[in-house]
């Protein structure tokens, strides 16, 4: 899959690092790129003249989905993963809470972290996620690092030293960023992530369960 591109409050990557030809997947409210349902006038007929359709969903979450799920099935030894709740929501498969147990057997000694900005969010919205975690006590790290109010909405996710992904919303924009094989971007996401989990706080609601 090609890099995709989004701002980051990190340096810019050197063109030398990336991909020959990055693909840049951004949604801009009233861009051709947005589904046009979702910002289009309501019409005023009948709904038996007009039948409603089902809004597309928006080809940033799509793209961001499949990079994760690539990430994912390349992960080795190494998994972290930092984000807002409601975003990973939206771009997390029903298997993941699965495909983190995969990544736990495949190497004896792996290092899975998760760092969430609401535990009690991540319990409510991926329930399924949860309850895998509750089977690997031992093997998936979980912390809690709360956002600041106005920063914009961030999933990270970083596979082994090779592979890396960022998508971010704001101000109803979405822009993803990453590939599976970028080790410079890599190597700058987990120094990223290293330092916001020394700065995280035990995930209270989620040790109530395993407790």
């Amino acid at each position: 899959m090609g890099a995709c591109l989004h701002a980051n409050p990190r340096p810019e990557t050197n063109e030398s690092s990336r991909p020959p030809k990055p693909h840049e997947t951004t949604t801009v409210p009233g861009d051709a790129n947005t589904p046009a349902l979702a910002y289009a006038e309501r019409s005023t007929q009948h709904a038996s003249e007009t039948p409603m359709t089902t809004p597309e969903r928006d080809p940033t979450l799509i793209d961001a989905e499949a990079l994760l799920a690539e990430l994912l099935a390349a992960t080795r030894r190494r998994l972290w993963l930092h984000a807002r709740v409601t975003l990973l929501a939206e771009i997390a498969g029903a298997d993941l809470g699965a495909e983190l147990a995969g990544i736990a057997r495949r190497h004896r000694h792996t290092d899975i972290r998760l760092l969430v900005d609401d535990d009690l969010a991540l319990k409510e919205q991926l329930p399924s996620l949860v309850e895998s975690i509750k089977r690997l006590p031992s093997a998936v790290s979980v912390r809690r690092l709360e956002a600041a109010e106005e920063s914009p909405l961030t999933v990270t996710a970083i596979a082994d030293h090779s592979g890396w992904m960022q998508l971010t919303q704001a101000g109803g924009r979405r822009i993803l960023r990453g590939d599976v094989e970028d080790r410079p971007g890599t190597q700058r996401a987990a120094q990223d992530f290293e330092a916001n989990w020394s700065l995280s706080d035990e995930a209270v609601e989620l040790r109530r369960l395993l407790v």
